[in-house]
């Protein structure tokens, strides 16, 4: 699954799956949306575990309630869409059996290092 803040598709992607459905708009959950509708078309996600991108998590939307009525209006259409595949996302996404979890821990560390500037 990709994550909206960081992602590249690619042309041929986007012209076999189309872009992201405006049911998600203004956002939250347009990009996983996306990605399993790729992963249906036979496209498959890779991580680029080289690379770190910084993000203001929900500063696109501002602190608050309306962000958080946006976040969960998405997870709603995630779960009525996808229900076995959102469940099980929300379940290992951050568990010992995930590969990308491993990694995910590694940066966190790091970054929970590093001096706030």
């Amino acid at each position: 699954m990709a994550v909206g803040h960081c992602m590249y598709l690619r042309g041929a992607a986007l012209a076999q799956v189309g872009g992201f459905d405006p049911a998600f708009s203004p956002g939250y959950g347009e990009e996983v949306d996306w990605s399993w509708r790729a992963r249906r078309k036979g496209w498959r996600h890779v991580a680029a575990l080289r690379t770190f991108v910084t993000h203001a998590a929900g500063s696109s939307f501002g602190p608050g309630p309306a962000r958080d009525r946006l976040r969960r209006r998405g997870e709603l259409r995630l779960l009525a869409r996808y229900p076995v595949r959102f469940v099980r996302l929300r379940t290992s996404l951050r568990g010992s059996g995930n590969p990308l979890a491993v990694r995910l821990a590694e940066l966190d560390a790091l970054v929970a290092r590093e001096p706030s500037s």
